[in-house]
């Protein structure tokens, strides 16, 4: 999803209506035509990672030839990735996220434990580089937070299980709360995340909360009651569809569900 630099900006309106035609006879789509109207909506990728092998020419190239506006909204999945190239390359259109290579770095080297370790040195620097970036504009949000993915990573041994209020992860959406930036979460409806998410967005009014696949496993109607509740939750649908879907359980879940999300783009 997005990447101007204010939260309604960075929000992408995606809608998607089903339709049949009782024609009998109807002119065939002109495709070129179609992909011309195509390029005009404004599409914005909101879980873009950067990953070894990519160049800034070559994301921008592909945004362009698939009419992506914006892109971003999560971070490199390596900390070694030259993220401030992409930032010169994109501009506005690519919206930076903090915090996901080093919280990764936390975890392969503590453990869950060291997650919800305020003292660990890691954390505190991250801090301190969030608040920092925040300023400077050079991020937008903080993320992917990889809170539970026990049922929906592919790789056993970045399988993990955060409390949603573990108190670091409450002090890094209070520092995207301080600078109107969003936190994009990755987690699973499990019993009481929903009580601790929703004591979350109500705490931190001016934070948009996107979700990571639409929230794995949810349920169509646990998100459009969040949806409708919530003005500042957002979800985003990757990997909830047979398209792109690793997980069979992922399509089920979602098969009646439309998800309309925010207007208010520049």
């Amino acid at each position: 999803m997005p990447v101007a630099t204010n939260r309604a900006g960075l929000l992408l309106t995606l809608i998607i209506i089903s339709f049949s035609l009782s024609c009998h006879v109807y002119a065939q789509p002109d495709p070129e035509a179609q992909r011309k109207a195509d390029l005009e909506v404004p599409i914005a990728d909101a879980h873009y990672h950067l990953i070894p092998g990519l160049n800034p020419q070559a994301m921008k190239a592909q945004m362009d030839r698939n009419g992506v506006r914006w892109a971003g909204g999560v971070g490199a999945t390596q900390p070694s990735i030259e993220v401030d190239s992409f930032s010169l390359e994109l501009g506005s259109r690519y919206s930076r996220a903090g915090a996901q290579a080093e919280l990764a770095r936390i975890y392969r080297t503590g453990g869950v434990d060291e997650l919800q370790n305020l003292n660990n040195p890691i954390f505190i620097a991250v801090k301190t580089a969030l608040a920092d970036n925040f300023k400077a504009g050079k991020i937008q949000g903080i993320g992917e937070l990889i809170l539970n993915n026990l049922r929906s990573h592919p790789d056993p041994t970045f399988r993990l299980k955060v409390p949603l209020d573990a108190l670091p992860i409450v002090e890094l959406i209070a520092i995207a709360n301080q600078f109107d930036g969003y936190a994009q979460i990755h987690t699973e409806p499990d019993a009481g995340r929903l009580a601790q998410l929703e004591r979350l967005v109500v705490a931190y009014p001016t934070a948009a909360f996107i979700f990571s696949h639409c929230m794995p496993l949810s349920s169509a109607s646990d998100m459009r009651s969040l949806l409708n509740k919530y003005q500042t939750i957002y979800c985003k649908v990757s990997t909830r569809n047979p398209v792109y879907s690793r997980n069979p359980q992922h399509q089920a879940s979602v098969i009646q569900a439309v998800i309309l999300v925010r207007h208010g783009l520049n």
